[in-house]
């Protein structure tokens, strides 16, 4: 399963008014489609985060997933907080990991909460804790995996449940997901370098800008235009979620020529 990334959605930048229109607006148009929606619904305070969860589930959703409100909790708060969310919905609840979450602090939430049986994992070593988790749920816990899917064949390798990357080339991964489990490994090793090709292009440059320039040249937004200003208490969660944590450089005109002459390249594999 891959399900693309949600921190290209600027939700740090937006408004309470503008995180809820924007669930109205994709919960409408996803009734025609077919993949699942998971929506965001973290936020620096819990009660936003709870607004945020139940008007996902109004309009919808088929899960919610979210960060923990700040780095600095400690275990007992964390459960606290993911507890609190996993019981103002029905909805499946994905845990994203980050920071110092380990996979006592996983099993305990996933003993405590009903609805969690989904986790977003970008805590640690990834690539053992697939393993570990794995086996300490008996299968239970469906472990989906971000960094940008870089080590998403040794992640497949190690039996992952799903990858959540960036969204302006996620049918890139899904080509490699699907040809791994149709054991054409080949193929997707193909694949997966050539997504290499345009993540290590666009890691290059710092922020947002160059995965929503991807977008614009694929016809999704008209510009690429990015806010500046984040949300607080999401300071080291929010960076290692997304793909801030480079060098500061902002993307500049060699640079776009670089990664569309990229795009050019990939669009036979582009599914649409």
């Amino acid at each position: 399963m891959v399900l693309s990334g949600q921190m290209v959605s600027e939700w740090t930048s937006l408004t309470a008014r503008e995180r809820l229109q924007g669930m109205e607006a994709i919960g409408s148009a996803g009734k025609k489609l077919k993949p699942a929606i998971v929506f965001g619904v973290q936020s620096a305070d819990l009660a936003t985060s709870l607004e945020l969860a139940r008007h996902a589930e109004k309009v919808g959703a088929d899960g919610v997933i979210s960060l923990p409100p700040s780095e600095n909790l400690t275990a007992p708060q964390m459960l606290e907080y993911y507890q609190a969310i996993g019981s103002a919905t029905r909805l499946p609840l994905f845990v994203q990991a980050v920071g110092d979450m380990d996979v006592d602090l996983i099993m305990a939430m996933y003993k405590a909460i009903p609805t969690m049986r989904y986790l977003k994992d970008e805590a640690g070593d990834v690539l053992a804790r697939i393993v570990q988790l794995t086996k300490m749920s008996s299968g239970e816990i469906k472990i989906m995996t971000g960094a940008h899917g870089r080590t998403l064949i040794e992640e497949m390798r190690r039996g992952s449940d799903g990858c959540m990357p960036l969204p302006g080339f996620a049918d890139l991964y899904a080509a490699t997901w699907d040809f791994w489990h149709q054991g054409k490994r080949k193929e997707a090793l193909d694949m997966h370098a050539r997504t290499l090709l345009l993540l290590t292009e666009m890691g290059i440059y710092s922020g947002m800008e160059p995965m929503k320039y991807i977008l614009c040249l694929r016809g999704v937004f008209k510009n690429y235009a990015v806010r500046k200003a984040p949300a607080q208490g999401f300071a080291a969660a929010a960076k290692a979620a997304s793909a801030g944590s480079g060098p500061d450089r902002p993307l500049d005109e060699a640079g776009k020529q670089a990664i569309k002459e990229i795009v050019d390249y990939l669009k036979p594999y582009f599914r649409c």
